[in-house]
């Protein structure tokens, strides 16, 4: 008979976690279809969703995440990690002769005056991506305040 006892409680996902996802590469773009694939078709959109593989958590979705990023200052570095492996996705369907429009969605913090905002744009205009091939949705919430968010985003960086 085993001994009675509390069972463990296995440790909650917290930032150091999120923090070794993210330089680790355990963040992963799932991209369902917008619409109905077409045999003829040659354009597609999708939108862009972020999950977390984490080697001792498994998938994660971004309600266990995404708001750990936003307080500790770690959206940007998010964010840049799913659009660099969005972009990188997009050449290899391009390749393919598939063109995909991508819907990416944004943490208003980022889009609220931040320098992440120009250094993507400028991300983009330096991309082989043509600019009608990207949209930005932002989920309606409110953005945090915070002095200067960082600026990470470098196109082609891992």
């Amino acid at each position: 008979m085993r001994p009675r006892g509390p069972a463990r409680k296995p440790p909650a996902f917290a930032v150091e976690h999120l923090r070794e996802a993210i330089a680790g590469g355990h963040v992963v773009c799932r991209v369902p279809a917008e619409g109905p694939f077409r045999p003829d078709a040659r354009s597609y959109g999708v939108e862009v969703l972020c999950r977390l593989r984490h080697p001792a958590f498994g998938q994660l979705y971004p309600d266990v995440f995404i708001q750990l990023a936003e307080k500790n200052g770690l959206i940007a570095e998010l964010t840049d990690a799913v659009v660099r492996q969005a972009f990188s996705d997009w050449r290899k369907w391009y390749e393919h002769g598939l063109t995909m429009r991508l819907a990416i969605n944004v943490s208003p913090e980022l889009l609220d005056g931040s320098a992440w905002a120009t250094a993507f744009s400028h991300a983009v205009t330096n991309s082989e991506s043509p600019r009608s091939t990207l949209r930005w949705k932002s989920p309606n919430r409110r953005p945090r305040r915070r002095a200067n968010p960082p600026s990470t985003f470098s196109p082609g960086s891992s």
